[in-house]
């Protein structure tokens, strides 16, 4: 057993000494009852407080109480406590020569037992400490490792707040394995490639101050309402292609497991699809760091938060174009794709021109015709820009999956099909400037250096 409540090695001492006297009388009542027979033992407080705790946590453990009742003087005569920090004499010892049939211990401390020390066959950790630094509470969070057959006897006890702080790091941690596949993927040093940790909202740091160096606290989350997210920068390479063309027939097959898709001008329709199946398209598609409006975790916790408030349902469109093109097929379907010239055609990267993959008119997809007639109405004209078709009123946000034909300007003949996707989501536009929900990263600076001008450039492009 590991307590590690304090730095302080007073404190530690005062907790030494008050477990060993819990200890001795648990010792004691174990040595004078444990040997009877169990509705006599059990007249005994220690014991009968011991039946309790077996009942609440262990009795799907495989044991009865009588069974466990019988070894608990074997098991605990051998318990020793030690306290371990630079001012006790106790050291630990598992040595085969001393201890040759191991050793039961409940060990005390503090900064001793969070950096580098293995306690070996540890089963239950009391954590009590405070810190607010992400590499310190990973360097305490080292507790069981592999437990195989012993599993479910393993028992942490910790503060909410703590808890809650190791779960925001087990999230953080997850995005940022994620990040280095990603630039893995793009074939790029951590010199080259911008990256990021995700803050805590109140209570974490990343780590010490004065270890922070070029990193700092950006918002990254742009307000997405009323925005068009697109991924206007993709992997060109077969591996991310094959897995991204998975991830949207994925999505086109678990809308037709909720309903079938309607054929329209503009392609295969499904609507009110629940927010899950987009999240975890969301999350699966690879996408390229340079994209930055389809960085996975903004995009997700944004649908989040409109679930939690607004109950909503998506509108999906396979975006297939209308003409004699040779068809492509998608999840049962055959589709035309789109054509694009491109900026840049590499297994790298692809850069679709003006950061769009899309068509004036695509973000209409769900729209009854009586609400894509009053939009053109109250815009009194022919080239209406897609945001007010995000302004209607009531109207579902709108994933929109494409397949596309790229090619490079002067290379008609040397086309490939590549999957692409956008998500519109409804509001009044000109609010983007005053942002609701923002997540804080903690950058480096090749990441601000690439990206802090990325998200206004590709607002630009969108209004052009």
């Amino acid at each position: 057993m590991m307590v590690n409540a304090s730095r302080f090695t007073n404190v530690q001492a005062i907790l030494g000494g008050l477990v060993s006297d819990y200890l001795k009388q648990l010792k004691q009542s174990i040595s004078n009852y444990s040997a009877l027979d169990s509705p006599t033992a059990l007249q005994n407080g220690d014991l009968a407080s011991m039946k309790d705790v077996f009942d609440t946590e262990f009795a799907s453990s495989g044991f009865a109480w009588e069974g466990v009742q019988k070894c608990l003087k074997e098991s605990a005569d051998p318990i020793e406590v030690l306290i371990i920090n630079v001012r006790s004499q106790d050291t630990f010892d598992y040595g085969s020569k001393n201890y040759p049939d191991g050793r039961s211990v409940i060990a005390i401390g503090g900064l001793g037992l969070s950096r580098g020390l293995t306690l070996e066959g540890l089963l239950v950790s009391y954590f009590l400490r405070n810190t607010v630094m992400y590499d310190t509470l990973m360097q305490m969070g080292r507790w069981f490792g592999y437990r195989d057959g012993y599993a479910d006897l393993c028992r942490i006890f910790m503060t909410r707040s703590a808890a809650s702080w190791y779960a925001h790091i087990t999230e953080v941690i997850e995005e940022l394995r994620r990040e280095f596949k990603t630039m893995e993927r793009a074939r790029l040093t951590p010199k080259d490639f911008g990256l990021r940790v995700r803050s805590h909202p109140t209570a974490l740091i990343v780590t010490a101050r004065n270890k922070m160096r070029t990193g700092r606290v950006v918002p990254v989350q742009i307000a997405l309402q009323g925005t068009l997210a697109s991924t206007s920068v993709i992997f060109g390479d077969p591996d991310s292609v094959k897995n991204n063309t998975r991830v949207l027939e994925t999505i086109c097959s678990e809308c037709n497991n909720v309903q079938p898709a309607v054929e329209k001008s503009l392609g295969w329709l499904w609507k009110n699809i629940p927010p899950s199946i987009v999240k975890s398209g969301v999350l699966n598609f690879m996408n390229h760091p340079e994209c930055l409006l389809t960085y996975p975790e903004p995009l997700v916790q944004y649908i989040e938060l409109l679930e939690t408030q607004y109950a909503i349902k998506f509108d999906v469109l396979l975006r297939s174009v209308q003409g004699e093109s040779p068809k492509f097929p998608v999840a049962g379907r055959e589709i035309t794709p789109s054509r694009r010239t491109v900026e840049l055609l590499t297994n790298a990267k692809i850069i679709f021109n003006k950061r769009r993959v899309g068509s004036k008119g695509d973000e209409c997809a769900g729209l009854t015709d009586k609400q894509i007639e009053k939009v053109k109405e109250s815009y009194k004209g022919d080239n209406i820009p897609d945001r007010k078709y995000r302004e209607v009123e009531g109207r579902n946000p709108l994933l929109l999956l494409y397949f596309v034909s790229v090619t490079e300007a002067g290379k008609k003949d040397d086309a490939r099909i590549v999957p692409a996707y956008a998500l519109s989501f409804p509001g009044y536009s000109g609010a983007r400037n005053r942002p609701v929900h923002l997540v804080e990263y903690v950058v480096n600076n090749t990441w601000w250096e690439q990206y802090i001008g990325a998200y206004d450039a590709e607002l630009e492009d969108e209004e052009s």
